[in-house]
């Protein structure tokens, strides 16, 4: 570790050096990060985004993170967002919205399976299904409810205790 950690701040001292060159880092452990790398002419500013604690921004959180998904009318972003605890940050929201996502597939794959079997109880096949299902199980559509059951399945990453030492961090 030592020699990486050297071998980075060659590279870094080399590349400023030789003009305008900006390196930015990132971390979610501050509290590790080697001193030499946070000297002048290094890793010299700080800036601590820390966790989104209001309501708007954990429901900007939860728009973005489901930007590519298909929504049921009835998703409502400020009840989900009262579900889950104040210390869930973007990795956790990405979790959440994951596992909605799993939780309804796995809702239209036995709404599918019934279907089928209604439509040919003696079939398994599963690679020749007829048109008109396909169609109505082309896209996965998230609701509350599958929200709900992820909320229930997500735990947040860090627990107040840390995020009060990475504020300590940042106050200091």
């Amino acid at each position: 570790m030592d020699r990486i950690v050297a071998q980075l701040l060659t590279e870094i001292d080399g590349v400023n050096s030789k003009g305008q060159v900006f390196v930015i880092g990132a971390t979610n452990r501050p509290d590790l990060l080697d001193p030499a790398l946070l000297r002048p002419g290094r890793f010299d500013k700080k800036i601590y985004l820390g966790i989104a604690e209001e309501s708007h921004e954990r429901i900007k959180i939860l728009i973005a993170q489901t930007r590519k998904f298909q929504l049921a009318e009835d998703v409502d972003f400020e009840q989900i967002e009262k579900l889950v605890p104040k210390n869930f940050t973007g990795a956790d929201f990405s979790g959440l919205t994951n596992e909605a996502y799993m939780e309804a597939a796995q809702r239209s794959i036995q709404s599918l399976q019934k279907d089928l079997e209604e439509n040919d109880p003696d079939s398994t096949d599963y690679l020749n299904i007829p048109e008109h299902l396909k169609e109505k199980y082309q896209n996965v559509i998230i609701s509350t409810e599958d929200f709900i059951k992820a909320a229930n399945n997500v735990t947040p990453s860090l627990t107040l205790a840390e995020i009060a030492s990475y504020n300590s961090i940042r106050d200091n």
